[in-house]
């Protein structure tokens, strides 16, 4: 309450500088009727708002900020001229060389996207390049390997090579463990299901969709092998994914879509 008269005080002479006479002189006789009866110690000190900020500091100290750093890089599109440059003329491939000088950047960041553009259906179905592609799934060993944790699988080439490439793709995927991977899938259970990884504390997700497929037709009932925007999915459908990733809520959420600038959509890209 010393404090607090102090402040009175200050008012008082605040209001003698500024104040007509007299209005000042009531101000001041009030001002120091107040004054008087708060310098009289209070027979119980009030500490209800000593409580509350102790209780609050109490809660500055107890919560933890997290942080998570993150990089984001676009269309990794293999083309004839990419994957014959990293055979081995054994039947194998070896893309690790070509992602040798941004590997030390990519390294430096928690969480590490990039958009696998063709679709990963294996050497086993024969690789392919433009206008339908099919690639290596070394090329997803070469891309973790740099750092990549993070990967869209939606675009208009996911369909290039048919259902057994993207069959082939999302068991690959599955078989990595530290990596998040979506957009494509195995079934309408594997797109419903919703995938959250944690990084430094910090909970993330990523929804997936392209603009379109090429003009090649996703199976009628299969609309589960690539999430298109909006035409595959009814809009009901698209919400109970977006409901299911809320539903715990990440603390970072990442969409990714796969579009033309040309296309009228309202956002493109990430």
């Amino acid at each position: 309450y010393y404090s607090t008269n102090v402040d009175v005080l200050n008012l008082v002479m605040y209001m003698i500088t500024t104040c007509y006479q007299s209005l000042c002189f009531s101000v001041l006789f009030y001002a120091l009727g107040v004054f008087s009866e708060n310098f009289k110690k209070p027979e119980e000190p009030v500490v209800v708002e000593e409580k509350t900020e102790t209780t609050e500091e109490n809660k500055k100290e107890e919560e933890q900020e997290y942080q998570a750093s993150m990089v984001m890089v676009g269309d990794n599109l293999i083309h004839s001229s990419i994957y014959k440059d990293a055979s081995d003329g054994k039947g194998g491939y070896d893309f690790r060389k070509m992602y040798e000088l941004v590997k030390p950047i990519i390294q430096k960041y928690d969480i590490a996207y990039y958009n696998q553009e063709t679709v990963l259906g294996g050497k086993e179905l024969g690789v392919s390049d433009y206008p339908t592609f099919n690639s290596p799934q070394e090329v997803g060993d070469a891309m973790i390997d740099a750092g990549f944790n993070l990967v869209s699988l939606a675009s208009n080439h996911t369909m290039d090579s048919g259902e057994k490439a993207i069959l082939a793709s999302r068991e690959y995927w599955d078989s990595k463990s530290d990596v998040l991977a979506v957009g494509s899938y195995s079934s309408t259970d594997d797109r419903d299901k919703v995938r959250i990884v944690t990084k430094n504390n910090i909970r993330y997700t990523m929804l997936n969709y392209t603009y379109g497929t090429n003009g090649i037709s996703v199976p009628s009932g299969k609309e589960y092998l690539v999430n298109v925007w909006p035409t595959n999915l009814e809009i009901n459908d698209i919400n109970i994914n977006v409901a299911s990733a809320f539903k715990y809520p990440p603390k970072l959420k990442v969409i990714s879509l796969i579009c033309f600038p040309n296309l009228r959509i309202h956002f493109c890209g990430m």
